[in-house]
C-alpha cells in the first residue's frame, strides 16, 4: 500500500542506500 509507514521507511532507506529496485 501506499502512505503506510513501513512503505515511507522503506522509500528512504532505499534512497539513503541509493537502491531504486521498487517502482
Amino acid at each position: 500500500g501506499y502512505g503506510t509507514m513501513e512503505e515511507l521507511l522503506e522509500m528512504i532507506t532505499w534512497s539513503q542506500l541509493g537502491i531504486h529496485d521498487k517502482p
